[in-house]
Parts: structure tokens; sequence; C-alpha cells
């Protein structure tokens, strides 16, 4: 599985079936999610394409709001 030496953010969110969704940015400002229920490795955000509960879609797109606000007041 796809490791992230020093990400940028991190978070994990573990679902109502005990499922853990794990949402990375990294170094290279790009945003990175596992789902252990839907892939067996890291999915770039805009490549990640399950069917999701609507509290799952919540918890990610305020993960990348965030990650997206942390690039704009860092850069």
């Amino acid at each position: 599985m796809m490791t992230f030496e020093n990400p940028i953010l991190e978070s994990k969110y573990v679902n109502e079936f005990g499922e853990t969704i794990h949402m990375v940015m990294a170094r290279d400002c790009e945003v990175y999610i596992h789902h252990d229920d839907c892939s067996n490795d890291f999915v770039k955000a805009k490549d990640f394409n399950f069917i999701l509960s609507e509290n799952e879609k919540i918890v990610i797109i305020h993960f990348i709001e965030t990650s997206s606000r942390l690039i704009k007041f860092t850069y």
C-alpha cells in the first residue's frame, strides 16, 4: 500500500459499518483516498469513483475543502 512521508494533512473516518476511509493530502498537494471496502490502495481523489453513503461523501468533501484552504494559505 502507498505510504506518505510527512503528509500535509491526514484524516481517518470510520463509517457505521466499521469500514475506514483514510484521506491524505500528500506533499505534492494531491489528495488520496483509501476506503478499505472499495480499494486495496490509495486512489487520487479525482479518480475515486465508488458508491458512498451521504455521510462518507460529506467527510470526503470536507477533507478536500480543508486541504484546498491549506494550499491557499500556505502557497
